[in-house]
C-alpha cells in the first residue's frame, strides 16, 4: 500500500471517529472526553482512543458489560472510564458495531442498576521516604498480608492500571492512606500491577 492509500485510509478513518464522538456525546448517559481548555498540559489527543465515561456506571463494570453482552473487549478500564482503541485496521462496520453497542447499553439501561460513584483522585498523598529507591530496591524482601502492611516499608512498585502512575515504591512508607486507596482499587476491580498471590492479597516489604 503506498503512502496516498495510507494517508486516505486515515483520514477517513479519524472523520469516521469524529462523527462516532459526536454521536456518542448526544446520548443522555455517555460522555466521551475530548479534551480540557483549563489543562495546558494537553495539547492535542488521539482521537482513535475513545474514553467512555457512563452516568451512572464504574468504568470497570462497563468493561465488563461489554465483553459479556457485546462481545467487545476494551483496552482497559479504571474507576471512571473505558477505553476502547481503534486503528486503520477497523472497518466502517466495526465502528458501527461499536456506535450500536453503546446507543443500546444507554437505551436499555436501567437506572435502578446506577452506582453510586464517589469522587476520588489517584496519588494524591505525599510520599513519606524512609529508604532511598535504588537502596530499597536491592534490599532482601518478604511477603506481608496486604491487610497487615500498614507501617511496613514497601519493597515494589504498586501501579494501578490505569493510569499506569505508581501508588507507592520501594523504599516509601506504607501508610493506612495508601493501603485504603489500594483497598478501594481492588474492591473496584482496577488492576494493580506489583501485588503477589493470585489474588492480590499480599505485598513485598523490605526486611
Amino acid at each position: 500500500m503506498c503512502s496516498s492509500d495510507l494517508s486516505e485510509r486515515l483520514n477517513c478513518h479519524l472523520n469516521h471517529m469524529k462523527e462516532l464522538i459526536h454521536s456518542l456525546n448526544n446520548l443522555d448517559n455517555v460522555t466521551i472526553f475530548t479534551g480540557d481548555e483549563e489543562d495546558e498540559t494537553i495539547s492535542d489527543f488521539d482521537i482513535t482512543k475513545l474514553l467512555l465515561g457512563f452516568n451512572g456506571m464504574k468504568g470497570t463494570t462497563l468493561q465488563r458489560i461489554m465483553r459479556e453482552k457485546y462481545k467487545i473487549q476494551l483496552e482497559m478500564a479504571d474507576y471512571n472510564y473505558g477505553l476502547f482503541l481503534t486503528t486503520l485496521m477497523n472497518s466502517c462496520e466495526e465502528l458501527n458495531t461499536l456506535k450500536n453497542s453503546i446507543v443500546d447499553l444507554n437505551n436499555t439501561w436501567n437506572p435502578s442498576l446506577k452506582e453510586d460513584i464517589v469522587e476520588f483522585d489517584y496519588n494524591t498523598h505525599k510520599p513519606k521516604v524512609e529508604i532511598p529507591l535504588g537502596e530499597a530496591f536491592f534490599k532482601e524482601k518478604r511477603e506481608v498480608e496486604l491487610r497487615k502492611s500498614v507501617g511496613e516499608i514497601c519493597g515494589s512498585t504498586i501501579i494501578p492500571y490505569p493510569p499506569g502512575i505508581p501508588l507507592i515504591v520501594p523504599g516509601e512508607l506504607i501508610t493506612n492512606d495508601i493501603y485504603e486507596e489500594i483497598k478501594f482499587l481492588k474492591e473496584n476491580h482496577v488492576e494493580i500491577v506489583g501485588l503477589l498471590d493470585y489474588n492480590g492479597e499480599k505485598i513485598a516489604v523490605v526486611k
